[in-house]
């Protein structure tokens, strides 16, 4: 004989999971259709309203954010890894870099990395997206609506 729950009570737990689950997707739904701001330019003119300049200036060259970040961070695991093939190559006697070319390399990255971090937050900050005539540039306008 088999002792365990009733062949009925596992089923309705995880009906039970599963209606909480689904309940929560649709609030979370609801809170982001409310909330959320899609970045779409005005057919007429081509400019964007005023709520969604905040994610523009977000979103504005984010992969500088990224590659700055992997630039910045990425040279300690490449200091650590060239720290240890260089005092390997001293030890043989076969040096292929020199140890100074090898730090100067590093530090130009790292400068490189975080140069692309704040310079991508000056640039964030300045964006404008509705500065320049976005229609006329991407031509987002839609001529029926031109005077």
């Amino acid at each position: 004989m088999i002792c365990g729950a009733p062949a009925g009570v596992a089923p309705m737990r995880y009906l039970a999971v599963a209606m909480t689950l689904r309940a929560r997707a649709e609030r979370d739904l609801r809170h982001v259709l409310a909330t959320g701001i899609d970045l779409v330019p005005c057919p007429a003119c081509g400019w964007y309203q005023k709520e969604m300049i905040p994610k523009a200036c977000r979103l504005h060259r984010r992969w500088m954010l990224n590659v700055g970040a992997c630039l910045a961070l990425g040279v300690i695991p490449i200091a650590i890894l060239g720290c240890i093939f260089l005092s390997f190559s001293e030890r043989t006697g076969n040096v292929l870099i020199p140890a100074p070319l090898f730090a100067g390399a590093l530090g130009f990255l790292a400068l490189v990395g975080v140069g692309m971090l704040i310079g991508r937050t000056v640039l964030a900050r300045r964006y404008d997206p509705n500065g320049n005539d976005a229609a006329q540039i991407w031509g987002l306008a839609d001529e029926r609506f031109r005077d």
